[in-house]
């Protein structure tokens, strides 16, 4: 029999929040995926997946990046009005809290490089004033007590806040990856002059090859003070030169503030991926709003499986199958079946919203749309999807929007005021001021009323629509789909009509099939999954330590079963214990 701390250990990476599924009047549990049971037992597969990965590098270094207060990236949001939400629920009142969620627009700030002195400036290496990020800018549903609550422990103003986006990762890794080159070619090559005096100058550009470069896995994380944002990284490298210059490298790439460097002496893996659902215990807002929680990114040897940036649509059958059934690698002597990550299958096949995505017509309809605006609307000679280079694409999206508000604000100062508050896009339609293919994509996205009064802030001032928020939550929405569809076509070598055309048609041929093996799978799992290990947990709790007098309480519902909430609150305390503190950082045993 075992022992009551061994029934607890090994109840601790059950789920204490089943999610209930009752199919043919039998009921079924499925773990709901952020209790601390569940976050807890993602924390464990990440830190076996590093250390199964960090076996095949030398060097192994501990990263931290901090921001500098002029540095800190800074998001603006606001309450969206609600005659601007269409077809949506503007604000409602949890049952379970109690609290009021409306929907508030989160737009990023523009970080302005000119109060930093020029000497500061050329030392941090953060270059020029970047432009505004369409891509951050998002919408969701929040309560303003947590939002009040978030901006005063951050130390902002209200109505914004600090949060980490990914493009900041995104330059340092770029930055480091392209210093690192020249700094070990131009040391290479001044070791080659200095033994081979008088000799033919050699070519350095070979030896940079599989073997320098970076692997890195980084998580975005917030203070346990002030709740400031900052990354954890570990960057993995074969190389000497990378190991003994690794302070420098990162320092010069870095330059938003400090950037810290050490030997990962401990369970830094373990460290680092408990950071994944350690935040939203004590910052509730991250929990519920998806694009400020703390995320994780890994290079493509630490994804799950790993697709190539471009394929030919001749390959369709083969990356599908890869997609759909995943394939068998080998882990510790054993097969385990691994699947793409779900942003390189959306990179792949877009995936719409799910009111279209059940509909072919509107599928087809969608795709045609982006098409056709982008062949006969594009100020190039070709289309813009089939553009190289993304900054064409954005410039593109930019003119057409600007131009769609110029047609819409002429057309409704040509009306009665009267008549301009009831004018839709349908209205539009049958007045030829829009197209089939603009009303296509206007309802798709929901933007009627908000396209209705930007066109009247058009009217009055040009210039000054560009600014409000209201335009770049608008434009961000179109900007998305637009971005995505060209993403899609870029990754497979689309150059033509006949290849969109079969490009689309295989997306809604996968699409199909993912939907066909997800209820499959939901029906296997149903009879595969059941309550039984919370029963028996219970059962062998109670024969050992009251030998069975205490069994009534087994008919009692799990969430009200002192037993079960006292597992809950081990695990709970065992998510909390996890969270760093360098004075036991290097105590764990890893690495």
């Amino acid at each position: 029999m075992r022992t009551k701390k061994e029934l607890y250990e090994s109840l601790e990476l059950y789920c204490t929040s089943p999610v209930r599924t009752v199919v043919n009047g039998t009921t079924y549990f499925f773990p709901c995926g952020k209790c601390p049971s569940c976050l807890n037992s993602k924390s464990n597969s990440i830190v076996q997946r590093i250390r199964a990965f960090a076996s095949h590098f030398k060097h192994i270094r501990f990263v931290t990046l901090t921001y500098a207060p002029e540095y800190l990236p800074v998001l603006d949001y606001c309450v969206n009005p609600h005659n601007l939400v269409e077809n949506e629920i503007f604000s409602f009142i949890d049952s379970k809290t109690g609290k009021r969620f409306e929907q508030y627009s989160f737009i990023p700030r523009v970080r302005s490089l000119d109060h930093v002195s020029r000497v500061r400036k050329s030392f941090r290496n953060v270059g020029s004033n970047r432009q505004f990020d369409f891509l951050d800018t998002f919408e969701s549903y929040a309560n303003e007590d947590d939002l009040r609550n978030m901006s005063a422990k951050q130390g902002c103003e209200f109505g914004t806040l600090y949060y980490a986006p990914y493009r900041d990762l995104n330059l340092f890794l770029k930055r480091l990856r392209r210093v690192y080159k020249q700094r070990f070619c131009f040391s290479l090559s001044r070791a080659r002059n200095s033994s081979s005096q008088g000799s033919e100058k050699l070519s350095v550009s070979d030896d940079f090859n599989e073997t320098e470069k970076i692997s890195y896995f980084a998580v975005s994380e917030y203070g346990e003070k002030r709740y400031r944002p900052h990354w954890h990284l570990l960057l993995f490298s074969n190389s000497d030169f990378f190991s003994e210059n690794i302070e420098h490298l990162c320092n010069f790439a870095w330059g938003y503030g400090i950037c810290s460097t050490e030997l990962p002496r401990g369970e830094c893996a373990g460290y680092v991926a408990n950071y994944i659902g350690n935040t939203h215990i004590s910052l509730p807002i991250t929990s519920y709003i998806r694009e400020l929680s703390p995320k994780r990114y890994a290079s493509n040897g630490l994804r799950d499986c790993t697709l190539r940036s471009k394929y030919y649509l001749s390959d369709f059958e083969d990356v599908s199958k890869i997609c759909l059934q995943g394939f068998d690698v080998s882990v510790n002597g054993e097969f385990v079946r691994r699947f793409p990550a779900w942003q390189d299958i959306c990179r792949l096949f877009p995936r719409f919203k799910s009111s279209y995505q059940q509909s072919n017509h509107s599928v087809f309809q969608l795709f045609e749309s982006v098409f056709q605006i982008g062949r006969y609307k594009s100020f190039s000679y070709k289309n813009v999807l089939y553009e190289d280079n993304v900054g064409h694409v954005l410039d593109f999206c930019l003119e057409y929007f600007y131009g769609l508000l110029k047609k819409i604000s002429n057309f409704l100062y040509s009306r009665d005021k009267d008549e301009r508050v009831s004018i839709s896009s349908r209205i539009l339609y049958e007045y030829h001021v829009i197209d089939n293919y603009d009303l296509a994509l206007i309802d798709y996205l929901d933007i009627n009323a908000k396209l209705r009064i930007l066109a009247s802030v058009y009217r009055d001032n040009t210039f000054a629509v560009i600014d409000t928020p209201l335009y770049k939550t608008t434009f961000s929405r179109f900007y998305k789909l637009y971005r995505q569809v060209y993403v899609a076509c870029l990754s497979w070598n689309v150059k033509n009509y006949d290849d969109y055309c079969k490009l689309r048609l295989n997306c809604i041929k996968y699409w199909q099939e993912f939907e066909r093996l997800s209820l499959k799978k939901h029906y296997i799992s149903c009879e595969m999954v059941s309550e039984k290990p919370y029963v028996d947990f219970l059962y062998n709790y109670f024969s050992y330590d009251n030998e069975g007098k205490n069994q009534e309480i087994l008919s009692n519902p799990l969430e009200f079963n002192p037993i079960y909430s006292s597992v809950k609150a081990k695990a709970f305390n065992r998510l909390v214990a996890a969270k760093h503190h360098k004075k036991n950082r290097h105590l764990l045993s890893g690495l």
